[in-house]
């Protein structure tokens, strides 16, 4: 896994980059390096994105049609719409 940084001089998190690395891992390691992965970026996410999580979800278009695309990515979620619904 790639390193994302702070501030500090240093490079910000990349967010989809992190997604994108998550997603390649989802499919290509063992369950035991994406759960362990999973769990720095989540750590990264909540840090630089307070009240947002990771969600695997299935992807649509948006607007009226919602044509589904066909595949599962890692997206950033808001966890007080998660709450509120």
């Amino acid at each position: 896994m790639r390193q994302f940084t702070t501030d500090q001089g240093l490079e910000k998190p990349h967010i989809l980059d992190m997604l994108q690395e998550l997603d390649s891992l989802y499919y290509e390691c063992p369950l035991a390096a994406y759960e362990q992965t999973l769990q720095v970026v989540a750590a990264q996410v909540e840090h630089h994105f307070p009240g947002c999580t990771i969600a695997h979800a299935e992807i649509y278009t948006a607007g009226a049609t919602r044509e589904k695309l066909g595949s599962m990515r890692h997206v950033l979620l808001p966890v007080e719409r998660m709450k509120a619904q």
